[in-house]
C-alpha cells in the first residue's frame, strides 16, 4: 500500500515524517481536504491568521 506524506506549511515547514498508509491516490486526496479541514476548523478557533500551504507526496 503506498504511503503518502501529508506536509503542512505555516511560516515554518511542518513535514509529515510519518505519512500515511492509504490504497490510491484518490484516498490521499480525500485525506488531504479532510485534513484542511480540519486545519481550517481549528483556525477559526484561534484569533491568529496565517497563510498555509500544503504538499501531498
Amino acid at each position: 500500500m503506498p504511503r503518502f506524506h501529508f506536509n503542512v506549511y505555516d511560516g515554518v515547514r511542518l513535514p509529515d515524517a510519518e505519512g500515511t498508509d492509504l490504497p490510491d491516490w484518490q484516498a490521499a486526496r480525500l485525506e488531504a481536504i479532510r485534513k484542511a479541514g480540519e486545519i481550517l476548523k481549528e483556525e477559526t478557533r484561534t484569533t491568529s491568521r496565517s497563510a498555509r500551504t500544503g504538499a501531498l507526496r
